[in-house]
């Protein structure tokens, strides 16, 4: 059959009119007209998918759902979309995400939006026509590169248009004053064709001296030449830069093709969403928590993927929020998430923060400091991007923040190949920086001066207790992973670390923030309760409880990730009632908010749009909060687990990483269990206690159980330890013996041979089952 299409067809030029007849043979319709789809209220209850009847949402874009693969992002009729590493301007203007034209913000014309929904499970948003025609959008979990709108048709004329909605004019790199407002400029390469738009540009400026600008390559179908799958219109756009390759535009040309005549794009990329979000969290008896929880895992899940080490940003991947920089956010407050539930996710973050740890060095070096300094704001080089000296010079805790999250990745995994090749050198270093960055005291002891507390309201002051308790700790984790690893650290470096003055109110039993704090001054957010999780600082129960209720008091309502660390410590101390207290505060003031429960930064929504830093923090307050999940550097705990509070009657954390397996954690109002799901080959077993766990058992717990879970070597059958009277065999202290061995699978590779030999003139290689040693056969 005929149909007239009229389009809107937009070039570096402008925008022009163009009208053809097409044709189309089209039977299926996706719906009746007007009518919502059944499936979208049942995968409604489900928690799955939210959807609205009342469009006047999309007036509001930081109501806007989010279409992300970890590549490329981007809001539904948003006029821009954001690649992963692709960052515009030198670092004294803010270095920013780069900002390329929406190749999806398609609408029909003659037919008006009466729904939208996003499906969280299968990474699909969509928008229902009058005329029952179904649009969806998604950017292809596997095929990252794609990003794709298209229409399920019902057989009638249509009639499309490209909404190019506020978008700005090219601004030059002369003349921008902000330049989250410029878009990259395109030009039309000689490769087009009458069914393949190409385009080609390159970055304005480089971010610093030497970095390099980049270049990139386009390729859409055009406005007047949608590809026909069956009963499907699609908009197809791929997009490659130098970073990927290059021949980046010969790659997106051919990936481009490709994608044209695959049939099964959405199937593909559903399954891998469906896949992705099996691991998480499911809550049942309160639908609202079941839907935020999924929001927020969506929200985090749509800006990372393991073949792009890039970290994100506050504003996520479909956002110019905080212009696209990685932040402390990443690594306090979203990335623990993916350790606990996304590990090859997590390892993506922390790959970028190697990838970019020559800038680190430059950042230290500038201010006259060895090691590494991280800086506040970060893009492409790892050096400092932000604008504001004050925050470069001062807010120095998130170099702390990286090596707290790259221990914390240790702890999951007992990866020592991981620890020695990646995480050791940046923890080295930057253990290094604090070294240097302290002041020796009259007393002999240390001291951080001149620093910005995450309580951002406070600059410029000396000790701030969060700061230095981070310092000494990632002087600890360094110290510990070099026992690991049979290496050795500056001996100064242990005095810094016992050294450092953490300021403590005897008389109060509390932390005061920092030197000098007054109980007068309120604070912006969390800060010295941070020391309590996640930093897990040594302090008894009842000083943690004064912090929490000292600051409770002492908190301003508004950054929004801050209540969800009051719950996680309330929680963890037995304070049921406060710990409920502060989730309302988390999930209430308009956060999160509209028909698809996006978060902001401050109350109603404002501040930083898809501030996925607040749904990192929310999605902690249920783990560590309700489900009492701590990893520390022997074990897995699980204290005191509980269904959150506000009507919830079950909660799961499912497919849990810990060592090289994954657990599934049911929790009820009166009992759990835990179930050890999957396990790679050769693992080691998982106990908990004595009992060894295994596959596929569902062990049960009464709920005010704590269960502590390790990983542990098996000895091979038929051996007995070469052991006469228990004697050890690691250097000369009388604990490390073959029960020692098999605590860490990394033991016996690092301390087991070489010079290490034990009584009897045995190594534990020798001498222990564990280590592959011992006497096999009957005894």
């Amino acid at each position: 059959s005929k149909a007239t299409v009229s389009v809107l067809n937009w070039s570096p030029l402008g925008w022009s009119g163009i009208r053809v007849i097409m044709l189309a043979s089209f039977s299926l319709a996706a719906c009746a007209a007007g009518a919502i789809p059944t499936s979208w209220a049942e995968r409604e209850r489900q928690g799955h998918l939210l959807y609205t009847n009342d469009t006047s949402f999309t007036s509001n874009w930081k109501a806007l759902p989010s279409v992300g693969n970890g590549y490329v992002g981007t809001q539904i009729t948003n006029p821009a979309e954001y690649v992963a590493g692709v960052f515009n301007f030198k670092a004294q203007k803010q270095s920013t995400r780069a900002m390329f034209p929406a190749s999806t913000n398609i609408v029909m014309d003659g037919a008006a939006a009466t729904a939208y929904a996003l499906d969280m499970q299968l990474g699909t948003a969509m928008r229902l026509y009058d005329n029952g025609v179904l649009q969806r959008w998604y950017a292809h979990r596997v095929q990252k590169h794609l990003l794709l709108t298209e229409f399920e048709t019902t057989g009638t004329a249509y009639t499309f248009t490209e909404s190019p909605g506020q978008r700005p004019p090219h601004c030059s790199a002369a003349t921008s004053d902000d330049p989250g407002t410029c878009y990259m400029e395109y030009v039309r390469a000689a490769s087009s064709t009458p069914t393949m738009s190409v385009y080609t540009g390159t970055t304005d400026e480089e971010e610093y001296p030497g970095s390099g600008r980049i270049s990139y390559a386009v390729v859409r179908t055009p406005i007047d030449r949608p590809a026909a799958v069956g009963s499907v219109l699609r908009f197809l756009s791929v997009r490659v830069t130098s970073l990927d390759s290059a021949s980046y535009e010969a790659d997106a040309i051919r990936m481009y093709k490709a994608a044209v005549r695959d049939e099964g794009l959405h199937a593909t990329h559903t399954a891998a969403w469906t896949a992705l979000a099996s691991s998480g969290m499911f809550v049942e008896g309160d639908l609202d928590l079941a839907q935020s929880t999924n929001a927020s895992f969506y929200a985090i899940l749509s800006g990372l993927r393991a073949d792009a080490a890039w970290s994100t940003s506050p504003g996520g991947l479909s956002t110019a929020g905080y212009w696209g920089n990685v932040f402390w956010d990443s690594d306090l407050w979203i990335y623990p998430n993916m350790v606990m539930f996304h590990r090859d996710l997590a390892l993506a973050q922390m790959q970028y923060r190697a990838d970019v740890q020559a800038g680190a060095a430059k950042n230290a070096q500038m201010q006259g400091w060895e090691g590494y300094q991280f800086p506040w704001q970060s893009a492409q080089t790892g050096q400092e991007v932000c604008y504001n000296t004050i925050y470069e010079y001062q807010e120095i805790h998130v170099s702390g923040d990286v090596a707290q999250a790259l221990w914390q990745l240790y702890r999951s995994s007992h990866d020592a190949r991981w620890l020695e090749d990646v995480a050791y050198p940046i923890l080295y270093n930057i253990s290094a920086f604090w070294a240097s960055r302290v002041t020796r005291d009259a007393d002999g002891g240390y001291s951080i001066n001149n620093v910005m507390c995450p309580d951002e309201d406070a600059n410029g002051v000396n000790n701030s207790a969060y700061t230095n308790a981070v310092a000494a700790q990632t002087l600890a984790w360094t110290e510990a992973a070099a026992a690991k690893l049979g290496k050795a650290v500056p001996a100064a470096w242990a005095s810094v670390r016992k050294g450092l003055k953490i300021p403590f109110d005897a008389a109060r039993q509390y932390h005061p923030e920092y030197d000098g704090y007054t109980s007068d001054v309120m604070v912006k957010q969390a800060d010295v309760v941070l020391m309590g999780y996640p930093l897990m600082f040594p302090m008894p129960d009842s000083v943690a409880e004064n912090d929490l209720n000292f600051y409770g008091t002492h908190t301003r309502n508004s950054v929004a990730m801050t209540w969800a660390i009051f719950t996680i410590g309330y929680q963890k101390i037995g304070k049921y009632e406060q710990a409920a207290a502060a989730f309302g505060k988390t999930v209430r003031h308009g956060n999160p908010s509209g028909p698809f429960h996006t978060w902001g930064e401050y109350e109603e929504n404002s501040g930083c749009p898809n501030f996925i830093t607040a749904a990192g923090g929310f999605l902690q307050s249920l783990w560590a909060g309700f489900g009492g999940v701590r990893l520390t550097d022997d074990a897995l705990t699980i204290t005191r687990p509980a269904p959150p509070s506000g009507g919830s009657t079950r909660f799961t954390l499912s497919q849990l990483h810990y060592a090289a397996c994954r657990l599934t954690v049911d929790v009820a109002a009166s009992e759990f269990h835990i179930t050890v799901v999957s396990c790679d080959p050769q693992a080691a077993p998982l106990y908990a206690g004595a009992q060894q766990l295994a596959q596929g058992v569902a062990y049960r717990y009464q709920s005010d159980a704590s269960v502590s879970i390790t990983a542990r070597p098996t000895p091979p059958s038929g051996c007995t330890d070469a052991a006469p009277g228990g004697a050890p065999w690691y250097l000369q202290a009388p604990s490390y013996t073959c029960t020692w061995f098999a605590e860490d699978a990394t033991y016996c590779h690092r301390f087991g041979s070489g010079g290490y030999v034990g009584e009897g003139g045995l190594t534990a290689e020798e001498a222990c089952c564990v280590c592959g040693g011992g006497v096999r056969g009957p005894q």
